[in-house]
């Protein structure tokens, strides 16, 4: 039954989540529902279709507002343009717009209207562990900032208890503060930095789709496509003993066998015509070189 939802939900095989409580499961699963469940996670469910779609009208509406902020940024010849930016930033409802504010306010050196616009994001945003940690620390950078832009005798380095600040908030240079921080100290000459270089997916999941699909060469496996189908159905199998077949067998929902066939050993392909077969249920059982059955649901229709 875990097999059958995880299947029907392709999306349910990509969490990481239900995945390990599937490895630590008292009763292991068998490999061929393991390679069942990874490889329909390489197709689309429902949902992850309309979360693709939101994502994408998203993705667009942020390329538009991006392009309007630049507009106004770099229009340098009307004095309307800096209000229209603040206007636009002020009403667009992301938490990005209220950074990108903030930024343009720091850019004009209006501090206390940057830690305004600061401290109303913990109204009216739900804040996420890693969000709300690159606001505190926005909220140490403000201030710091504020007697940079306002050094009296002219700022070239930041003092001792500055430059502490700006190491603690470099602890991780993946947020706007950090990374803020990090190119202050790189421009002091305080720091000596190199980008990191990322490495492949060392993810458990990785690891565990790569186990099942290892062993895809080692026991006999089998996929069946298309499902539902109308004229043919395509059966790719691995039957790793050389010197006996395997077999296919198709049978209704009454028990009844409708088509027997056999199969080569090795690694092939079998298409099979189900034009003559009558819409509904059957049921093909896979039987291996060494007995092991294996059982696909099949839907015709014409």
């Amino acid at each position: 039954m875990i097999r059958d939802i995880m299947v029907a939900n392709p999306h349910t095989g990509k969490s990481d989540i239900l995945l390990t409580a599937l490895d630590n499961r008292l009763d292991p699963m068998p490999d061929s529902l393991w390679f069942d469940i990874i490889d329909a996670a390489d197709s689309l469910g429902g949902k992850e279709i309309l979360e693709n779609e939101l994502s994408s009208w998203t993705q667009i509406k942020d390329i538009c507002l991006n392009q309007l902020i630049g507009v106004y940024r770099n229009d340098t010849l009307h004095s309307w343009a800096g209000d229209s930016l603040v206007s636009l930033l002020t009403n667009e409802p992301s938490l990005k717009a209220k950074y990108n504010l903030i930024f343009w306010y720091i850019e004009n050196r209006d501090f206390q209207s940057a830690i305004n616009v600061l401290q109303a994001i913990t109204s009216n945003f739900s804040l996420s562990v890693v969000e709300s940690l690159s606001h505190q620390k926005m909220a140490m950078l403000l201030p710091l900032l504020d007697e940079f832009f306002n050094d009296s005798t002219g700022f070239e380095c930041p003092d001792s208890v500055q430059t502490a600040a700006l190491f603690q908030l470099i602890s991780d240079v993946d947020d706007l503060p950090g990374s803020f921080a990090r190119n202050i100290l790189l421009s002091c000459g305080l720091i000596s930095y190199e980008e990191p270089v990322v490495t492949g997916n060392m993810l458990k999941q990785s690891k565990r789709t790569h186990r099942v699909r290892e062993t895809q060469t080692h026991e006999s496996f089998v996929k069946v496509y298309p499902n539902p189908c109308r004229e043919y159905l395509i059966v790719e199998y691995l039957n790793t003993t050389n010197s006996i077949p395997g077999f296919l067998e198709f049978k209704d929902i009454h028990g009844r066998t409708i088509l027997t066939t056999q199969l080569s050993s090795g690694y092939d392909q079998k298409i099979i015509s189900v034009s003559d077969f009558q819409p509904g249920v059957y049921y093909l059982f896979y039987i291996d070189s060494q007995g092991k059955k294996n059982v696909h649901k099949i839907v015709t229709f014409n």
